[in-house]
């Protein structure tokens, strides 16, 4: 039986999503936890929101290289995917050399890991391009700046890599202090691999997975992994007697959303059948909001629960889970993401040694 932080090993295999797509991965001076945790002391202490003045401090200075190093190593990915790609094509001229994007001198103070190449958007056709060629695709038609790409990265690699690891914890969790909830998982499991463990996990196996996905809907209901989302109003909006002037920052609740008792009955109770069909079909539209709504929703939610069913199918079939922490003892902390002050521990089992098949 092994023990670990849940967060940090999962942490580690969201590399392998971003690996499969990009041809890198993000090494841990590159990953987004302290300008998070930078940003969030800001938020907490309203004479820093002027950012004349937060320049101005030791945390505004941390702050700044810290960001630095992100725009570094998402710009250095960039590149050295634009002179993989010109080395690889067949016709290298002037005009290729041109599409070759000089960003002016990254610092270097990112540290990559560079991992294998994919097919260009002009290749042969047998794979899918990687998401950074579809950019360079887009650049090259004009499409795209060299700043629209880089945001594009930044979104995928940063906004997308964190919140996945922590809902991959909160679902082993989750499962682990409602072995009936795991137990049900596990026979559905063997439904679709049979005895043997999941091997290569194709969308047919994913899409018969429909109790998990029941699953991992209701831990983002209970765990709203974001649990406030932020819209700047494009008009004034009234509230009962108040009205918010344009151009403020409203933010959304979603972690109360998810706990009202006007939408879920015995809100704090685990219970993935509230997914069946017949019964959020009665639902208001926007009872459940874990990738927001509307037109800025999150426009990575359906490749979201690809990537969690995926890594929970490889766990689960060949694991039980057991919880070293008690769901009351855990200490919530003020981030961007719902994090616990301590480290989740889980404890992995060989199903054969826990009693099931």
């Amino acid at each position: 039986m092994q023990t670990m932080n849940a967060f940090e090993r999962l942490d580690d295999e969201q590399n392998v999503i971003i690996a499969a797509l990009e041809g890198w991965k993000i090494t841990r001076r590159a990953r987004p936890h302290a300008a998070i945790k930078l940003f969030m002391k800001r938020v907490l202490q309203p004479w820093t929101w002027l950012d004349v003045v937060y320049a101005a401090t030791a945390r505004g200075v941390m702050f700044g290289k810290v960001v630095k190093r992100l725009h570094c190593f998402t710009t250095k990915v960039i590149v050295e995917r634009q002179k993989a790609e010109a080395a690889r094509s067949s016709a290298v001229n002037a005009d290729a050399k041109e599409g070759v994007l000089d960003f002016g001198g990254a610092d270097g103070e990112a540290s990559l890991a560079p991992l294998g190449t994919h097919d260009a958007v002009t290749g042969s056709g047998a794979e899918r391009p990687a998401f950074l060629d579809l950019l360079s695709h887009y650049y090259r038609q004009g499409i795209f700046s060299v700043e629209d790409m880089r945001q594009e990265v930044d979104t995928f690699m940063f906004a997308g890599h964190d919140t996945s690891a922590q809902t991959l914890t909160w679902t082993l969790f989750a499962l682990a202090i409602n072995p009936e909830v795991q137990r049900r998982v596990h026979e559905e499991l063997d439904s679709v691999f049979g005895k043997r463990a999941a091997g290569n996990i194709t969308k047919s196996h994913v899409a018969s997975l429909t109790y998990l996905d029941r699953v991992l809907k209701e831990t983002m209901r209970i765990f709203t992994i974001v649990p406030w989302v932020g819209r700047s109003l494009t008009e004034a909006l009234k509230i009962g007697n108040y009205t918010i002037p344009e151009g403020c920052t409203c933010y959304v609740f979603a972690y109360g959303i998810h706990r009202d008792p006007a939408h879920y009955t015995d809100p704090e109770v685990f219970d993935p059948d509230r997914f069946l069909p017949e019964n959020c079909s009665r639902n208001h539209p926007f009872a459940f909001v874990p990738f927001s709504a509307g037109p800025r929703n999150c426009i990575g939610q359906k490749f979201a629960m690809l990537e969690l069913k995926v890594p929970l199918a490889k766990v689960l079939t060949n694991f039980s889970v057991f919880s070293c922490n008690h769901r009351d003892d855990l200490l919530f902390d003020a981030d961007i993401l719902l994090r616990t002050k301590r480290p989740i521990r889980i404890r992995l089992q060989p199903r054969r040694e826990a009693g099931f098949k």
